[in-house]
């Protein structure tokens, strides 16, 4: 892949991290013999890796919709509760009507994310632990960003004919608990991290000394359907609702490889959250015409109060040590939680990853092989899936800060305060990690530039379909910033880092937006998002642009890459820089 350096640039990698499509990469690169050898060698050219791939995950999609896909159970939505007998009978027939139209098996995330994006690369994909697989690159220690939403739905219970529902609660070092339901709700930054098949393990604020879950009533709060049973009535002043009964949450030791891979990358686990759906819920509901809202808001709310409709697959499950293949994933009263994508709390995955890196530095050990000495900056690569001109993603009242920004210093949004998360649908700490402000417009540099038409554009709320040629430009940024304490996140402060940041600006529909007013897409196509089955010509209208892009970048952030990691950047300190270089 590096005409120069060839596998050797890999080398200098200390840590890759990664969420959402980030994970999807990090854990096939990681973890995937055949993977790693195709990118990183030079026999194949890039352009036809990536869409052979796109091909694979087509072809894959159609055999999990076709139920061809047997190892990872059944794709479709999970147990129904009882008490809205009409609205059972009618909302898993529309499911099964928006999945036959769409060809599309997307409501239980795991088996999609393992047999749609894992399994081609990795064929033990179905039951492989982070304990079972070694890395690609040893030296290199994986970083896999998720969040825990406030509450969660967990397996279904009999006894109450309902599905079960936690809360999250911390417990601080100074003893003080912390409920994440209070208010709007808040979701917990948490990363996993592995080294090695023996050396993994979860981290998140160290000020929490121990996560908790309480059970709530399933007759009261979000999706509080009404019992039918008489005798299930005072059920809500018994315990273990009343008084509530927490339980420790020992996040699984050895979890699936599919399993943080769909945690990670769970933008649809909105859906595994009652307080996280509700409030999507609302957001949308909020928005529809004013005519028609007393027509179909006592609908609306009916349905928000017969959740979840076996939907909370499409939150992945967190499951218990010991159920360890992704078919038995929905097991009954297997499931401990269930997780949203780290993108909902922080979508670079630089503040935990850069905060693992650091505290490698200060191992006794670790600091040893990664060349921690003295006073020299840990150098960072970026590549942002994003616009970096934008300062929100996402629409009306369903929007947030932009990722990328969100990391430089801003008045409004200090460290220690709770801010929209990703759709504004859960509150996060504030991810700055940086004393400095975001970079002027004249500091980035275009180092890329691929032709594409323009055949859809979103213009004063309205859909632009006129066709225009157009160049789809990237821009590269680098420079020294210095860090600033972000417990939430585990980063320490007064740390100098050297910078490399590639935006790569390449527009879409559902990211980097998130259905913004700079909405666009272009044909050859980059969908992040396609149905189970294409014709060849519908193939290479939605996904055939992504194999010439990721030539292009290949070949134009090339030489900026060597002349960082060779410490020969005009902004950098050229100091120590060899061993210790974050990529994410």
């Amino acid at each position: 892949m590096y005409p120069k350096y060839g596998a050797d640039m890999w080398k200098q990698v200390t840590h890759l991290g990664g969420n959402s499509g980030g994970s999807y990469f990090g854990s096939l690169f990681m973890y995937s013999e055949s993977f790693y050898r195709n990118v990183t060698g030079s026999s194949i050219p890039l352009k036809k890796i990536v869409d052979d791939y796109m091909h694979q995950h087509v072809q894959a999609l159609a055999d999990l919709a076709d139920g061809k896909t047997k190892e990872f159970g059944s794709p479709h939505h999970l147990h129904l509760d009882e008490g809205c007998p009409s609205l059972n009978a009618i909302v898993p027939r529309a499911i099964q009507g928006i999945e036959g139209i769409a060809e599309f098996p997307y409501f239980k995330l795991l088996p999609y994310v393992a047999a749609s994006i894992l399994k081609n690369s990795i064929n033990d994909v179905n039951t492989a632990t982070y304990k079972t697989k070694n890395h690609t690159l040893a030296q290199t220690t994986l970083v896999q960003v998720a969040a825990l939403p406030p509450d969660a739905w967990t397996s279904y219970d009999k006894s109450y004919g309902r599905t079960s529902r936690v809360a999250l609660q911390a417990t601080m070092t100074d003893g003080a608990v912390m409920d994440f339901s209070e208010g709007h709700g808040k979701a917990l930054p948490v990363a996993f991290t592995s080294l090695n098949s023996a050396e993994h393990g979860w981290t998140y604020n160290k000020d929490i000394a121990k996560l908790s879950v309480v059970p709530q009533c399933p007759y009261e709060g979000p999706a509080s359907h009404k019992s039918l049973n008489p005798f299930r009535r005072n059920t809500c002043k018994k315990a273990p609702f009343n008084p509530p009964t927490a339980t420790e949450l020992a996040l699984p030791e050895h979890p699936l490889l599919a399993e943080l891979t769909a945690a990670s990358g769970a933008a649809t686990g909105f859906a595994g959250s009652p307080m996280v759906y509700k409030r999507a819920a609302d957001s949308l509901n909020s928005a529809l015409p004013k005519a028609l809202r007393p027509l179909l808001d006592p609908v609306l709310e009916q349905v928000q109060d017969c959740m979840p409709f076996g939907l909370q697959g499409m939150g992945p499950p967190m499951l218990s040590d010991g159920d360890n293949t992704v078919e038995n994933s929905e097991s009954m009263n297997k499931v401990l939680y269930r997780y949203l994508d780290g993108g909902y709390a922080e979508n670079t995955a630089v503040p935990m990853t850069l905060a693992k890196a650091q505290s490698d530095c200060r191992d006794p050990v670790k600091s040893q092989t990664l060349d921690c000495s003295g006073d020299a900056p840990i150098s960072l690569v970026l590549v942002n899936d994003g616009d970096h001109t934008a300062l929100s993603t996402g629409f009306g009242n369903m929007s947030a800060g932009d990722p990328l920004h969100s990391l430089f210093h801003d008045s409004a949004k200090p460290v220690g305060s709770w801010v929209p998360g990703m759709w504004n649908l859960v509150d996060v700490p504030s991810p700055t990690i940086f004393a400095e402000t975001f970079p002027g417009a004249e500091e980035w540099m275009p180092y890329n530039e691929v032709e594409a038409t323009r055949v859809l554009k979103m213009d004063g709320g309205h859909l632009d379909f006129k066709k225009a040629p157009r160049n789809i430009t990237s821009y590269v940024w680098s420079g020294v910033l210095t860090t600033v304490e972000n417990k939430y996140y585990g980063v320490v402060g007064g740390q100098k880092v050297r910078a490399l940041i590639f935006s790569l600006d390449i527009p879409g529909v559902i990211w980097p937006g998130l259905f913004n007013d700079k909405t666009e897409f272009d044909t050859p196509g980059q969908a992040q998002l396609v149905p189970g089955r294409l014709t060849s010509s519908q193939e290479e209208f939605l996904l055939g642009g992504h194999g010439r892009m990721a030539e292009a970048q290949h070949r134009a952030m090339l030489p900026h890459l060597e002349a960082f990691l060779a410490g020969s950047e005009h902004s950098a300190d050229r100091s120590g820089l060899k061993h210790k270089t974050v990529f994410v």
